[in-house]
C-alpha cells in the first residue's frame, strides 16, 4: 500500500468525506472519530483543513482536450500546488461512465445501440484517454509525485480504465446499496472490488460508500421513503471492502442531508472503530492463515472472508489483528487454520474491537471454529 497520507511520518489509511464539514462542531466530531481526508475546492478550504490536521483531495479539470482547457487546469494547479494539506488530485468524477451517457445515467449495452451512437462512444473514450494523458503530464510537470485519482461507477468500462492506468495512482468506484435489493445487494462490495482489482492490480483502490438516503437526492428520490445505512450496514460495507483489498474508504452524499443527521452518528461509529485499528489497516495480510466457511454444514455463496495482520509497536512489541466478515446473509460456522504458527495460540485471548455476542472460538483437531450470523463482522486484536 502506498502512503497517500502520513501523520507524524507514519502511513495512514484514508478515511474520507466528500462533504466539507459545515461548522467547527462537525470538524471536531468527524476528526475525533478518525476522518483524515476531505474534498476541497479552493485555497481557503485547504487552509481550514490544514488547521484541523486533515489532508484533502481536489477535483480538477484534468481531461485536457484543447488549449483553453489546458489553461484552466494550469491555473487551478498553480493556485493550490505546494499547500501542506494537499494530498491528491482527482480526475472529473466517473469520467469513463459519462462517455456512455447521453443526457441520462442509464446503463447501456453498446451492442444494442445504433451504429452511430457506438461510434460516438468510441470517439469519446479515445478523447478521454488522450485528454487524461495530456492533463496528467501537466500535473506531473508542476507537482511531481502527487497522486492522481479516478473514481468511477460500478459498471464503467474496464477496458477503457485499463487504458487510463498509466496516468493514475488511485482508482475507485462508488456503490450505494441501501436499501438493499436483488439487483443491488449489500454483499456486492466484495465482487465489485475484486473486479476493479483485476483491472488495476498495482494501484491503490478506494471504495466510495453511502452517506445518504436515496430519497434525499433530487433526481432519484421522488416518492421514495427515507432509508439510511444503519450501523451494521455501514460496518459491514467498510470491513467487506477492506477484506477485498480496499486501501481507502470514503463516504459520499451527506451534503444532501439536513442537520442534525442521526445516521451520520452511526457512520462515525464505524469510523471510530477503524481509527482504533489504524496501524493495522496499512499492514499486509499474513498469507499463511486460512479462513473459510464450513461447507459441510451449509453451502455458501460468497462465504466468509477474513485476514490476519501483524504490526510492531515502537517498543518492538508485535501485535496482531484478526478480522472475519460473513458475506452471506445467513449464518456460517467459520474454520480458521494456521493461527498458532503466526503467534495466536488461542484466539479467545484476543480482544474484540467492538463487543460481540458470547460465542467463543472452539478448538478442533487442527484448527479453530466460530459461528457468525449473516453479514456479521468480528474484529479482534491481541492485547
Amino acid at each position: 500500500m502506498r502512503a497517500i497520507i502520513r501523520q507524524n511520518g507514519a502511513p495512514v489509511f484514508p478515511l474520507g468525506m466528500y462533504e466539507f464539514p459545515r461548522d467547527e462542531s462537525e470538524w471536531k466530531t468527524w476528526t475525533d472519530a478518525g476522518i483524515n481526508l476531505v474534498r476541497c475546492g479552493n485555497r481557503e478550504q485547504l487552509d481550514i483543513a490544514h488547521k484541523y490536521g486533515v489532508s484533502v483531495w481536489v477535483p480538477v479539470p484534468m481531461i485536457v482536450v484543447d488549449d483553453a482547457s489546458e489553461r484552466r487546469l494550469i491555473e487551478m494547479i498553480e493556485t493550490l500546488v505546494g499547500h501542506p494539506a494537499l494530498a491528491v488530485w482527482e480526475v472529473p468524477d466517473e469520467a469513463i461512465w459519462r462517455t456512455i451517457c447521453f443526457g441520462d445515467d442509464r446503463a447501456r449495452r453498446l451492442w444494442e445501440e445504433p451504429e452511430d451512437r457506438v461510434v460516438e462512444v468510441v470517439r469519446r473514450r479515445d478523447e478521454l484517454v488522450k485528454g487524461l494523458a495530456r492533463g496528467a503530464k501537466i500535473i506531473g510537470e508542476r507537482d511531481p509525485g502527487r497522486p492522481i485519482w479516478l473514481n468511477e461507477a460500478t459498471p464503467s468500462d474496464q477496458d477503457t480504465l485499463a487504458r487510463c492506468l498509466p496516468w493514475l495512482d488511485i482508482v475507485g468506484f462508488d456503490f450505494y446499496p441501501v436499501p438493499p435489493s436483488i439487483e443491488r445487494p449489500m454483499h456486492e462490495w466484495g465482487p465489485l472490488l475484486d473486479k476493479y482489482r483485476r483491472t488495476a492490480p498495482r494501484h491503490e483502490l478506494w471504495a466510495v460508500q453511502q452517506a445518504f438516503s436515496w430519497s434525499s437526492l433530487p433526481r432519484h428520490g421522488a416518492g421514495k421513503p427515507p432509508s439510511y445505512p444503519n450501523t451494521d450496514q455501514v460496518r459491514f460495507a467498510a470491513w467487506q471492502a477492506i477484506a477485498h483489498g480496499a486501501t481507502g474508504l470514503l463516504w459520499w452524499g451527506s451534503s444532501h442531508e439536513d442537520r442534525p443527521a442521526p445516521f451520520l452518528a452511526d457512520l462515525m461509529e464505524t469510523v471510530q472503530e477503524l481509527k482504533k485499528v489504524q496501524p493495522f489497516l496499512t499492514a499486509a495480510n499474513i498469507p499463511s492463515v486460512r479462513i473459510s466457511a464450513n461447507q459441510r454444514l451449509r453451502p455458501s455463496v460468497l462465504g466468509v472472508s477474513g485476514f490476519v495482520r501483524l504490526i510492531e509497536d515502537a517498543d518492538g512489541r508485535k501485535r496482531r489483528m484478526l478480522a472475519l466478515v460473513n458475506e452471506d446473509p445467513w449464518g456460517h460456522d467459520v474454520e480458521l487454520t494456521g493461527l498458532h504458527d503466526i503467534g495466536i495460540p488461542d484466539p479467545n485471548e484476543m480482544r474484540p474491537v467492538t463487543p460481540v455476542s458470547a460465542c467463543p472460538f472452539v478448538r478442533l483437531t487442527d484448527n479453530w471454529t466460530v459461528s457468525l450470523e449473516g453479514y456479521e463482522v468480528r474484529v479482534y486484536v491481541t492485547p
